[in-house]
């Protein structure tokens, strides 16, 4: 094409090729592997979470999880990275914290004790439990037992 007769109004009107990848046979095949790779990491990530999630308790470290999801431990980083914007670790420790404050949210009808739910949910060291999850809801397991106590009670 002559560039020099074609006027400003033409190439503004007439679509380029790249604005539309389904006609694009270079670009279709990327974008549908990059989807691919989206889904297979999502996948991926749910069933270590899942693994995460049923042995909670139990303290698991980046390579029994990467044996179990059948991945390298860096593909597994990789993809919690990708997925969540944090480590497996992390991911870890945010579930479990979630849930124990889920627990002590429901101490009453339970019966339990702090340290009976910190255990369950594979923090041993109470020390350390405490400070994340102030760190996490900012403020104490025990604040939040009292905090929700007074609710349910009618008290605020």
């Amino acid at each position: 094409m002559d560039l020099s007769r074609v006027t400003t109004t033409e190439v503004l009107e007439s679509p380029a090729e790249t604005d539309h990848p389904e006609t694009n046979s270079a670009v279709a095949p990327q974008t549908t592997k990059a989807r691919e790779a989206r889904l297979s990491r999502r996948r991926l990530v749910q069933r270590a979470a899942e693994f995460l999630n049923n042995h909670a308790a139990e303290g698991v470290r980046i390579g029994e999880l990467s044996r179990v999801a059948g991945v390298s431990e860096r593909t597994l980083r990789k993809a919690f990275q990708t997925v969540h914007g944090v480590s497996p670790k992390q991911f870890d420790l945010r579930e479990r914290l979630s849930g124990a404050r889920r627990a002590l949210c429901q101490i009453d009808a339970t019966r339990k004790t702090v340290t009976t739910i910190a255990c369950e949910f594979g923090f041993f060291e109470l020390g350390r439990f405490s400070r994340a999850y102030k760190a996490a809801f900012g403020e104490s397991p025990s604040q939040t037992i009292k905090t929700h106590n007074a609710v349910v009670r009618g008290a605020w």
